[in-house]
């Protein structure tokens, strides 16, 4: 179980939208270190559709805990776009099981 939110946070960095829409609980928050309130789910998809990608991310100081139908992800990350410098954070994720299977509903993320 914890492998496969792994490779779903892994790719909610690398691939677009469609991913997100797979992934997102409706009722989703993001926060980022910029002005302004936590994004919503609405707010999300459209950020993500428009934000370039990115090529690569390397994730790092991993730990995942569980709480019955909730984990929580925390991490370093280091993601690459082409032509760009290296963007370096620690980020906590949390996702919650439902009948669908394991939907993102909170992620922060803190750039270093």
């Amino acid at each position: 179980m914890t492998e496969t939110l792994w490779t779903s946070e892994r790719t909610l960095w690398c691939d677009g939208t469609d991913a997100f829409r797979a992934l997102l609980h409706p009722e989703a928050r993001m926060v980022f270190a910029l002005p302004g309130p936590a994004l919503d789910a609405d707010a999300i998809l459209e950020a993500i559709a428009a934000a370039p990608r990115w090529s690569d991310v390397e994730i790092t100081d991993r730990t995942a805990t569980a709480f019955g139908d909730t984990t929580v992800l925390t991490y370093s990350a280091t993601g690459q776009r082409a032509g760009e410098r290296p963007y370096f954070a620690k980020c906590a994720s949390v996702w919650y099981h439902t009948r669908d299977g394991w939907r993102i509903a909170l992620h922060q993320q803190t750039p270093l």
